[in-house]
């Protein structure tokens, strides 16, 4: 089962409005295609942690931990 293309675009937008770069957005949306074949069980905490670990080094925070507005 392939991804739906309005799931992707609201992982798009959403990661937009919140001003972090697109290679958050397209982490999520490996992983959520990971997760729809199949390929990849989102309740497995090692899978999960090593996901998150990735898209937490490309979150941009401002020094006080906030997110950084553009």
């Amino acid at each position: 089962m392939s991804l739906d293309r309005r799931i992707k675009e609201a992982i798009r937008e959403a990661v937009e409005e919140e001003h972090q770069p697109e290679s958050v957005s397209a982490l999520l949306i490996s992983w959520m295609e990971e997760v729809a074949s199949g390929r990849e069980d989102i309740q497995d905490d090692n899978q999960a942690v090593g996901r998150l670990e990735l898209i937490y080094d490309q979150v941009s925070l401002d020094d006080d931990g906030t997110e950084r507005a553009v």
